[in-house]
């Protein structure tokens, strides 16, 4: 540096600074006695002991080094100071990974938080922390597929989206659907060696396969279980009201026994076994480990012994005072124990089918759902659950004494095979137990929801829920989501090492090969970037950007809109919130034309274990929350994800929620037969309308927000004035509970749905009433000149002038009831869903199907002017549709469980989706827009 002699860190000074840090430094400088002071000073200072006291900022360091050099050579440092740049979404997923590198994962977190809040589909964020959040887990491997996904839409054409979703299957153990996205990634990125490497891996793994389908059974199955090396597995049939006696004709199979060579995939044996009707059929079946026995017991009480290779019975067993809840066998199958809803607990000699002695006699207790029962390998105690008193209990076979009791409060358990390990779940914890020497093993991570069935392998490393997710106990994470169509009503059954499984579903059962975990996956860094580069890319979008709001300032939306597009265009700023806000209001302008992305913004507020029973959202962005058997409504503003009252709204329970068309009021009706009108920006009560003498269970307000309608349990109906409280009509003759209200567009017409299905439009005026025709659900358009309605002959829709309650036509289609008709703002189209979750689009006015959208709607929310709607389905995709074009313009993995109900706000831009099991969710939109 200028006239000093330079020195050769190359040679003998660079080692020791590699080698020993603060002390490398030392010895560093007493090599170089040409050293500036002060850029010693600043060595020292980049490797104090503390990193709190180190510099954390190149720019820091960048302005030391320009002063250094300034002292030295005696004049200015001749190039321009560089300019700090932004960390964008891929810097700062860079950033975060090296922080859990270090140690600091709380620190890593924020960063991808900060990563995704500029870029909410950056790969390498949504991934790094997905990842992170799977291994900890707080996340499924089903859900972390599911963002991912969203991200592969998003980034048509680049491999990067098929390489993560690909590096995710192979983790969870699915060589081969990680081979198949692998692929993809290959064929996109050629010289990329990433996604090659990874394919190599996946080809080497064997893949665990589809499951063994196994189906013969006539009506639902209610039992399973699986024998020795997985080599077997018996089923029991659900009982059917109509199933008769074994050996009678006519009906159906009633409690029909099957044994299946799992194999094979073959039925060895079918036996009708046990009686049908409402509590008949199999209630329990297990599989001696010595693979020679089946035991079956019935809701009937009756429990029999089968030879597996005959299919015959061996000996039927004194019938139980009770449904036999659940079986199990000692190890060499001498001993069958068998466990019944009432308590008792039995043991039974195979060889010879003798009673040996009852270990608990009938309790005075209520049904035991949930009781099971296990032997240990070598016949010496048997281990029952009993959910009735929340007890493991543990006896000495031999000599029938009850050796331990350990009661596990709140809890679910389940027994392992050999029943030396026990799953115990509770809202506080869940651990490993041994029952039988009455020791906690270790906690573990399996955060199941409430009412959730499930099995752990003999080991207690593997868990299997009802739901399908196969849990790795030793990691404390949902390994892997098996595929399926939801819960069944039948535990499933886990083989010793957690290799094997079985699971029902309706009427199959399947049998799955679990595999082990894959290759950990890698983390995914973005291409670092030169900071001059960075720079120069944020001047470009932040001069867009300012443009773009010269042209919102003067009126000018279409150029705004070409702006804020070529801005969004720029490497980094796809999602920057600046631009997307500032799109949003040009879009307000402009025409939708398409979906070109969607990411989720929050889960909502935890809902404290109750059970959600109804969700209202207001155009101002407020959703309110009802609880079934709570007399309770949460206000939670979506956009913030904050709970901003809880109200407490009179009665016992509460069933109806309206807001007003500017979303400033909340009408709740309770079961003390009072209405009550809440200010939602203060949560106080305004006005408590009375006069109803039952249950109000149906509200709605005008789309003035000047009238208010209230139905009730006794079939009456009123109509207030919200101004002052006053009440204006009483509407009766109703046929029973009135389900559902409804006013025309301007506010002089009602329209009511009854318990009878009688669908009413009254004039409010003169208070004339008209009986349409066809029947419930029904829906009027938002003109009020058109009435929809289900008709009285299944497969057809029934229309009615809005205004008079004349019919003016009908629209034939397929032969089925509705569940929900959706009818757009002119009544051209109506929307329906069946009961068999069939979303179906018709041309009113031309009288004909016009689209058959999806077979799997559980629920449809339409937007304001009724051309777009999003649809909930069975499998938790959310998909959004162009309804007269019969278009699906974007779909995504929302939830790993079917949705229940989804809400859309009035700029269609934000949905929340809720599923059955409680779990809620806002969704951002990113509209195209035609200006």
């Amino acid at each position: 540096m200028g006239a000093q002699r330079p020195v050769d860190v190359h040679r003998g000074a660079a080692g020791p600074v590699r080698r020993a840090g603060r002390a490398g430094v030392e010895e560093f400088a007493a090599r170089a006695p040409g050293l500036p002071p002060s850029l010693t000073a600043l060595l020292r200072a980049c490797f104090r002991p503390d990193p709190a006291a180190r510099p954390d900022r190149m720019d820091e360091l960048a302005g030391e080094l320009v002063t250094v050099y300034a002292q030295v050579v005696g004049a200015p440092y001749p190039r321009e100071r560089p300019r700090p740049a932004t960390l964008l979404a891929d810097g700062l997923a860079n950033q975060a990974l090296s922080m859990l590198d270090l140690g600091h994962p709380a620190e890593a977190e924020a960063l991808w938080e900060r990563a995704l809040q500029t870029d909410p589909h950056n790969p390498h964020a949504v991934f790094g922390r997905g990842l992170h959040r799977w291994r900890a887990g707080r996340l499924t491997d089903a859900e972390l597929a599911g963002e991912l996904e969203a991200v592969r839409a998003t980034h048509g054409g680049d491999w990067i989206g098929d390489h993560l979703l690909g590096l995710v299957h192979l983790e969870r153990g699915d060589p081969a659907e990680a081979a198949a996205f692998l692929e993809a990634a290959v064929r996109r990125g050629p010289d990329a060696p990433e996604p090659a490497a990874a394919l190599e891996r996946a080809r080497r793994l064997r893949a665990p396969g589809p499951p063994v389908v196994l189906e013969g059974h006539a009506g639902g199955v209610g039992a399973i279980a699986l024998g020795p090396g997985a080599a077997t597995a018996a089923s029991g049939g659900r009982g059917d009201p109509s199933a008769p006696a074994p050996g009678s004709e006519g009906g159906t199979e009633g409690g029909t026994v099957r044994i299946w060579d799992l194999a094979a995939g073959r039925c060895l044996h079918a036996v009708p076994a046990h009686a049908g009707g409402f509590a008949g059929g199999v209630s329990a079946v297990a599989l001696s480990p010595c693979g020679r026995f089946t035991a079956s017991g019935g809701g009937d009480g009756t429990l029999l012994l089968w030879d597996v290779r005959a299919g015959r019975v061996l000996h039927r067993f004194e019938d139980h005072p009770g449904r036999v809840a659940s079986l199990g066998f000692s190890g060499d199958g001498s001993l069958l124990v068998s466990a019944t809803e009432g308590g008792g607990v039995r043991v039974w000699a195979t060889l010879g089918g003798r009673h040996l002695r009852t270990l608990q006699t009938e309790q005075d207790l209520d049904r035991g759902h949930g009781t099971s029962v296990a032997v240990t390998g070598d016949g010496a105690h048997v281990v029952k659950w009993e959910p009735t008193t929340m007890r493991l209990r543990v006896w000495d076979t031999g000599t029938g004494n009850l050796v331990r009791t350990m009661p596990l409060p709140g809890a679910t358990v389940a027994l392992g095979p050999g029943g030396r390990v026990a799953l115990a779940v509770s809202d506080k914890e869940q651990r490993l137990v041994d029952p039988v020497a009455g020791l906690p093993l270790r906690t573990v991570r399996f955060p199941v929801g409430r009412g959730a069935r499930f099995t752990v392998s003999g080991d207690g490393a593997r868990a299997l829920t009802d739901g399908l997710q196969l849990w790795d106990l030793n990691d404390g994470r949902c390994l892997r989501t098996l595929p399926g169509d939801g819960r069944s009503l039948v535990a499933p059954a886990l083989s010793g090492d957690g290799r094997h499984a079985l699971t029902a579903a309706g009427r199959a059962v399947h049998a799955w090969r679990l595999g082990p975990a894959g290759p950990r996956a890698p983390w995914s860094h973005a291409r670092p970037r030169a900071a001059t580069e960075l720079a120069r890319e944020a001047d470009t979008a932040g001069l867009m950007l300012a443009r773009a709001r010269g042209h919102t300032e003067r009126g000018d939306w279409a150029r705004a809109a070409a702006e804020i597009r070529a801005a969004r265009n720029v490497p980094g700023h796809e999602r920057n919130r600046e631009l997307l806000d500032l799109w949003r209001a040009a879009g307000r302008h402009g025409r939708p034309t398409a979906v070109t992305g969607a990411w989720e913004v929050r889960p909502l507020p935890d809902t404290e274990r109750r059970l959600v029973s109804g969700s209202v959202l207001s155009s101002g962005g407020v959703l309110a929350l009802r609880f079934g058997g709570w007399s309770l409504v949460w206000l939670v503003d979506v956009e913030t994800g904050e709970r901003l009252h809880a109200l407490q709204v009179g009665g016992t329970s509460l069933e109806a929620l309206a807001f007003s068309p500017d979303g400033s009021r909340l009408l709740t009706g309770a079961s003390d037969g009072r209405v009550r009108v809440w200010d939602v920006a203060s949560g106080a009560c305004v006005h408590v309308l009375g006069g109803h003498r039952a249950e109000v269970r149906a509200l709605a307000v005008s789309p003035d927000g000047r009238l208010a309608a209230s139905g009730d349990e006794r079939g009456v109906v009123r109509v207030w004035d919200l101004a002052d409280g006053r009440r204006r009509n009483v509407l009766k003759g109703h046929g029973g509970i009135v389900f559902t209200v409804g006013f025309g567009s301007g506010g002089q017409t009602l329209l009511v749905g009854d318990q009878q299905r009688i669908v009413t439009l009254w004039e409010l005026d003169g208070e004339r009433r008209h009986i349409l025709p066809g029947r419930t659900p029904a829906a009027m358009s938002a003109d009020g000149r058109t009435v929809v309605s289900c008709g009285h002959t299944v497969g057809t829709l029934w229309t009615a002038d809005g205004t008079t309650g004349e019919a003016d036509g009908y629209v034939p289609g397929p032969s089925e009831e509705l569940a929900s008709i959706e009818v757009s703002a002119d009544g051209g189209i109506a929307a329906t869903v069946g009961p068999g979750h069939a979303l179906r689009v018709f041309d009113v006015r031309a009288g004909r199907l016009l689209h058959r959208l999806s077979d799997s709607t559980t629920c449809l929310a339409p937007a304001a002017d009724g051309r777009f709607a999003i649809s909930g389905e069975s499998d938790g995709t959310l998909r959004v549709w162009d309804v007269p074009a019969g278009r699906c313009l974007h779909s995504f993995s929302a939830h790993t469980a079917a949705v229940a109900w989804a809400g859309l706000s009035a700029d269609s831009r934000i949905a929340i989706t809720r599923t059955r099991d409680q779990g809620m969710r806002v969704w951002e939109l990113d509209w195209d827009y035609a200006h």
